[in-house]
């Protein structure tokens, strides 16, 4: 009897103590969770990001992609994002005795200007200043909208500029503004600014001046090809115009010409978030036979988000 009490006593420790003193052998650990207030944010907003760990942490390293800062310690660092685009978090906790790492791709969207170029004496893309820009020809710069010398770019159908793909450039909307100046053209379909990888992306879109009317073509991901239609007035008149089309994240693609809605149509489809892997062209196509753009470009801006009437309106003032 004295022998089965001591066994008994012997076997209710281990079981206690087996595991770092938990039940079933199950160590005492932290496990990495944290979550965002917003997951989608504008240009320069702030972020609060807060500590779910499992276990009790009391240390925390955090990283994240191209915030300010990218490099934080505590359980709720807030962080700015100046630049578009889509962004990883990290996060690694420790109890001192464990230690566990947990990392979301793409965790939040930026929405604001994926690229800016403003041909204002050079060809630069003030959105990625590191990007290196294509150009077949030397660039030839003439009189902008305000009659500014040297600030607008004159293509004469020759000239290719090409940009590599944004590997930011992930989303479900977009808008592309820019000012142009076109020459009447008889009988004429001319790209002005493509970003289409064809039909195995599956996603892409290009602004084309089809007989002296605009369009905004493209795909969204549901396999099928998409259009703003024409606009309803020409443009080639050799006149200063300014132009935004737009995607919605609910498949309307729109064009706008001198802030009136000239093209507008709606597709019954949930545009999913995707990447558009192909190059940015200006003036030329890549992939199609479109004769090339002849006239005076200014302020080509893309955007990773739709932009409303009221910042379009405020965009030509």
């Amino acid at each position: 009897m004295k022998w089965l009490f001591s066994s008994a006593i012997f076997l209710t420790s281990l079981w206690f103590t087996s595991g770092s003193g938990t039940p079933n052998g199950q160590n005492l650990r932290v496990f990495a969770d944290f979550e965002a207030e917003q997951l989608t944010v504008e240009q320069g907003q702030k972020v609060k990001f807060m500590d779910r760990s499992k276990g009790h942490p009391n240390f925390w390293s955090w990283s994240f992609e191209q915030g300010l800062p990218n490099r934080a310690t505590g359980a709720t660092p807030e962080v700015y994002y100046a630049k578009a685009g889509v962004y990883d978090v990290t996060i690694t906790v420790s109890d001192g005795e464990s230690t566990d790492t947990k990392v979301m791709k793409d965790y939040i969207k930026v929405r604001g200007v994926l690229h800016s170029l403003r041909f204002d004496g050079m060809l630069r893309d003030d959105a990625n200043v590191n990007t290196a820009i294509e150009f077949n020809a030397r660039p030839q710069f003439e009189r902008d909208r305000s009659g500014a010398a040297g600030r607008a770019l004159h293509l004469i159908g020759h000239e290719r500029i090409k940009l590599p793909p944004n590997q930011k450039f992930k989303t479900n909307e977009l808008s592309l503004s820019l000012w142009f100046k076109a020459p009447k053209k008889q009988d004429t379909q001319m790209i002005i600014v493509e970003q289409y990888a064809g039909r195995s992306a599956d996603f892409g879109f290009r602004l084309l001046l089809t007989n002296g009317h605009l369009q905004f073509e493209g795909r969204d991901g549901s396999q099928l090809m998409r259009s703003s239609g024409l606009s309803r007035t020409t443009v080639d008149d050799n006149e200063w115009h300014h132009v935004v089309a737009v995607m919605t994240a609910d498949s309307q693609w729109q064009v706008w010409v001198d802030g009136i809605l000239e093209a507008h149509n709606a597709y019954t489809y949930t545009i999913p978030e995707q990447y558009n892997p192909a190059n940015l062209t200006i003036g030329h196509s890549e992939r199609f036979d479109f004769r090339t753009f002849e006239g005076l470009l200014d302020e080509v801006v893309i955007y990773n988000k739709a932009l409303s009437m009221r910042s379009i309106v405020e965009l030509l003032n």
